[in-house]
């Protein structure tokens, strides 16, 4: 699945109860850096299948993403950790596991052959 951008992305996640929103007050110089510390040791929520075949043990690692509504001195929320799983960046990245994704980025990432790299140093 694709998004058209992020805040659909993060409703796809909160649906599947990947997110944790924080609606009280927090400040932004202590109080988020030590919910993201706690949260990307926890597990989450959907555990990666591919991740498993790569990264043993670690395929449940991530936590949350964490949303919060209400920070000290800021006119917006802040989404942090979005991206903090196997299982949410699998998705991000159209959900089709990790090789189908590497393959599909190579298409756009080919090197030419040293040739121009020659070329250039003349």
């Amino acid at each position: 699945m694709t998004y058209k951008c992020l805040q659909s992305f993060l409703h796809s996640l909160e649906k599947e109860g990947e997110v944790r929103r924080i609606s009280r007050q927090v400040s932004p110089l202590i109080e988020m850096n030590q919910f993201v510390q706690e949260e990307v040791l926890a597990e989450s929520p959907t555990p990666s299948e591919d991740a498993a075949t790569f990264d043993p043990g670690r395929e449940c690692r991530g936590g949350q993403a964490l949303f919060f509504e209400d920070i000290e001195g800021c006119d917006f929320p802040v989404a942090l950790n979005t991206f903090g799983s196997y299982y949410r960046m699998e998705r991000a990245l159209g959900g089709r596991g990790f090789e189908t994704i590497a393959a599909d980025i190579s298409k756009f990432t080919f090197v030419r052959h040293m040739m121009i790299f020659t070329t250039m140093m003349n």
